[in-house]
């Protein structure tokens, strides 16, 4: 006679293996629904917004805010020396009176060669087929200087006859007031 056993005997440590394996198998689903979610997303985004529209578009944008930041430079740079010369003009005293009295006790006759303003001296060459005309130049000029309205401390520098071309040359030097 055969004997069967109608009792089972449970065997604890088989249950949690398969317990175990039912797990890892959910996961392991689990994982592979995700992956597959993820890969359609990131298929479907690539779809809808080609990359290399974008890496265009960011390639223009970058090179226009490099064209706008050498602009900002420029105008930066602009702004200062516009700034640094209305400084300098500010501290600048105005000669251009001075200028226009001197030019105003010379002769029409008489030609000026050279004309300097340097830290308040000026310097005047002037030169003229006759004496007569640079006498009335140098008197008027020593007159200004005894006034002191516009120059004082003139200084007759030279008074040379250049024989080649025919004229005489003074060279003057004053203080500006």
């Amino acid at each position: 006679m055969s004997s069967i056993n109608l009792v089972v005997n449970r065997n604890d440590q088989l249950e949690k293996e398969l317990k175990r394996l039912r797990i890892f198998r959910i996961i392991a689903i689990g994982s592979l629904i995700v992956v597959a979610l993820i890969s359609i997303i990131i298929f479907i985004i690539n779809i809808t917004l080609p990359i290399p529209a974008v890496r265009k578009d960011q390639q223009q944008t970058l090179s226009n805010i490099s064209f706008l930041h050498e602009k900002l430079v420029k105008s930066y740079l602009i702004n200062n020396r516009i700034k640094n010369i209305s400084d300098i003009m500010a501290k600048r005293k105005d000669y251009s009176k001075t200028f226009d009295q001197l030019l105003s006790k010379i002769p029409a006759d008489l030609a000026i060669d050279a004309f300097e303003i340097e830290e308040g001296v000026i310097s005047i060459s002037i030169s003229g087929n006759s004496l007569i005309p640079i006498n009335d130049v140098i008197n008027e000029v020593i007159k200004m200087g005894n006034e002191e309205k516009i120059i004082k401390n003139v200084a007759i520098e030279g008074l040379v006859l250049n024989a080649g071309i025919g004229k005489y040359i003074l060279t003057l030097e004053a203080d500006v007031l």
